[in-house]
């Protein structure tokens, strides 16, 4: 029964000399698969050229999966507002592509990611709306 324990444990530690796949020990798993994948807080509201921040409690864009996020906002004084999407995002340009459907915006956004920010404007009837995200 040793020598059974003995082989079992013996394979076990020589399976790793056996990967055929290297890994950089500086990556992470989340760098390996989606990199932005997270949760990102608004730290500039520009809506019709005025900065609109202070008026929130948060704002929010929380990256659930490959292809769905949550954006979220709460008013001061007001209830929770929240918006599920589907979403692309073209790594080779790092834009992000989805529908706010909020303040009457149909179509998509134009959203660039670029080292732990996200700056998402869109053109609307009355101006332009500007939200610039910081990742948490």
């Amino acid at each position: 029964m040793k020598k059974l324990y003995f082989a079992i444990y013996s394979a076990i530690l020589l399976i790793p000399l056996f990967c055929a796949c290297e890994v950089d020990k500086n990556d992470t798993i989340k760098r390996l698969s989606k990199p932005y994948i997270a949760e990102y807080k608004c730290t500039s509201a520009t809506i019709y050229g005025r900065e609109t921040i202070d008026d929130f409690d948060y704002i929010l864009l929380t990256f659930i999966n490959a292809n769905t996020l949550e954006y979220s906002y709460k008013l001061k004084g007001g209830k929770r507002h929240f918006y599920t999407k589907e979403y692309k995002y073209d790594e080779a340009e790092k834009k992000l592509f989805f529908n706010l459907g909020i303040f009457d915006a149909d179509g998509a956004a134009d959203a660039v990611i670029d080292e732990g920010k996200i700056v998402v404007s869109k053109q609307l009837k009355k101006g332009i709306f500007i939200l610039v995200f910081q990742a948490n």
